[in-house]
């Protein structure tokens, strides 16, 4: 209804009726899209003509240029795409939805890009697999529509299959903001497929592919697409992301079952960086290694890594626990080469020396003297082999410690504890033994009494 305009000229009559129009109509739809513009335009129309009736045809003829160019860009039989991607941008997706469906039926322009905005809508409103179905089917109009085209941003594509593929990439990168992992594998695969040999991206899609499976803890299948990656270093960066997930979630079974067929030494150099650089008493990579290194055979190795275990452990601070977990790691680093041919029966470690002799503090001194510069303090690296024999010496003395700390909890054992030493508290341990002993072979009533007395 017009009723209570009040005419007083006919440009402000005009934009009176435009301005109830709009106000009254539902917000964001089709005339809220020209409002904003109408108003700007009548306003500058009535800014650049005079009151007069002489000028209204000037007014109309603006009016109308202006109508036809509001109609190219709603009208949808065209080559402009700006409507329905303003619908999308301002989050009307039941709008964008309702657009599509009234075009789906007879306008074949921008059907691809249509599809687009209709999946993008779906992912917003939780349809995750019809929104991942339209994005299949828009991906047929890639190269055809120029907003499609848009999206990629590399123009030098070389081929057909390339632009799919990072129009896959970019519609994956909008599946995971909303955590759709299921759809995310079924887009990646299908870029695989369209991909050729030479695609430069190709281990980028096999590692979200891996990515994914992982997330939703299919480990069996991200590991064979582990296998598939065709770039080795992101082979083994998958591979550690497969160890560290299959670690925290306590899945060392699984871990352990899979063949490494060419990752055997990835996977050592994995495990033993993470077994170095985590706290001993809370991780157990060292453990899974030696069960890993028996499984496949590798019998020696397993009995190195119990030996270094034992090695790390001795450098901590001395408890009934740390000792006790010393003297079961040399155990079963003895038990490890029992199992192996005698004449292989031994180990290696290194031994770092520092180069601290009579000829090379002279050397050192000679050539600060003729004033050439030392540069850095060279370090020699050596190996120590070590025999059976030498580690059942460590045994036996790891065994003692632990007989002392049981003895006595609150005894202090310092960490590089010489042998004499451990041998003097024992004597004096054994000492207190040999009199109980002494004591119980007389009669010795009083004895006990005293001891019942004083709660001993």
């Amino acid at each position: 209804s017009l009723s209570g305009v009040q005419c007083q000229c006919p440009e402000t009559f005009t934009v009176e009726i435009i301005w109830r129009y709009t106000t009254y109509t539902t917000p964001k739809s089709v005339v809220y899209y020209i409002r904003y513009g109408a108003k700007h335009q009548i306003y500058d129309l009535i800014d650049h003509s005079n009151s007069y009736s002489s000028n209204l045809k000037l007014w109309h003829n603006g009016l109308l240029s202006y109508v036809n160019t509001i109609s190219q860009l709603i009208w949808p039989i065209s080559g402009n795409f700006e409507f329905p991607e303003w619908l999308l941008k301002s989050c009307q997706f039941l709008l964008v939805q309702e657009y599509v469906r009234l075009l789906s039926t007879w306008c074949e322009w921008n059907s691809a890009s249509r599809k687009f905005i209709l999946a993008v809508s779906l992912l917003e409103v939780g349809e995750t697999q019809k929104a991942c179905d339209y994005f299949l089917r828009a991906s047929n109009g890639v190269l055809v529509d120029s907003f499609l085209s848009s999206l990629i941003t590399s123009s030098n594509t070389a081929s057909d299959s390339s632009a799919l593929v990072l129009y896959y990439l970019k519609v994956i990168e909008i599946f995971e903001q909303h955590n759709a992992f299921d759809c995310i594998i079924e887009l990646a695969m299908t870029a695989i497929a369209v991909a050729e040999n030479n695609e430069p991206n190709l281990p980028t899609l096999h590692s979200i592919v891996f990515t994914q499976h992982l997330h939703l803890q299919h480990h069996i299948e991200a590991y064979n697409c582990l296998n598939t990656n065709p770039d080795n270093q992101r082979r083994v960066d998958c591979l550690r992301l497969l160890v560290l997930a299959l670690f925290n979630r306590k899945k060392l079974i699984e871990l352990a079952s899979f063949p490494y067929v060419d990752m055997y030494t990835d996977l050592e150099k994995i495990m033993e960086s993470r077994a170095r650089s985590a706290d001993l008493l809370e991780n157990n990579y060292y453990d899974f290694l030696y069960s890993f290194h028996i499984n496949k055979g590798n019998i020696r190795k397993a009995a190195s890594i119990m030996y270094e275990q034992a090695i790390r452990l001795g450098q901590e601070s001395y408890s009934l626990l740390t000792i006790s977990k010393i003297t079961h790691c040399l155990l079963s680093c003895i038990n490890a080469l029992h199992l192996v041919n005698e004449k292989y029966r031994w180990i290696v470690r290194p031994v770092m020396h520092a180069n601290s002799s009579e000829e090379e503090k002279n050397l050192t001194k000679n050539r600060l003297e003729l004033g050439e510069e030392i540069l850095q303090f060279n370090l020699k690296k050596q190996i120590e082999v070590l025999e059976l024999k030498d580690i059942k010496k460590e045994y036996t003395l790891a065994e003692a410690k632990l007989k002392l700390i049981k003895f006595n909890p609150d005894h202090c054992l310092a960490t590089q504890t010489c042998p004499s030493e451990i041998t003097a508290a024992l004597c004096s341990a054994e000492s207190l033994t040999s009199q109980c002993i002494k004591y119980c072979k007389k009669d010795a009533t009083k004895i006990w009494k005293w001891l019942h007395r004083n709660n001993i």
